[in-house]
């Protein structure tokens, strides 16, 4: 099994939490079974031809969620400063 990290705000780490409580289960098994859907729709989505309007909204909105974090670091960086490594 592979380990995940993700730096969220705290606005929707709340709102996460909350979505796997009403689900009756722990966040990261709740979340692991949601990246698995999407990772799923996503397979099925490459049937489409790479101009479709359905990609270009997911593409949207990845930009929207990968914009926040620009220039804030790698996982690996974030980690070594985490460490006190340079």
């Amino acid at each position: 099994m592979s380990t995940l990290v993700l730096n969220l705000d705290d606005h929707l780490a709340s709102r996460l939490a909350a979505a796997a409580a009403r689900s009756h289960k722990a966040l990261p098994d709740w979340a692991a079974e949601q990246l698995d859907r999407l990772a799923g729709a996503a397979s099925a989505a490459t049937e489409e031809p790479a101009d479709s309007p359905a990609r270009e909204r997911m593409r949207a909105a990845l930009a929207s969620l990968t914009g926040i974090w620009a220039g804030r670091g790698t996982t690996d960086e974030l980690m070594n400063l985490t460490r006190g490594e340079d």
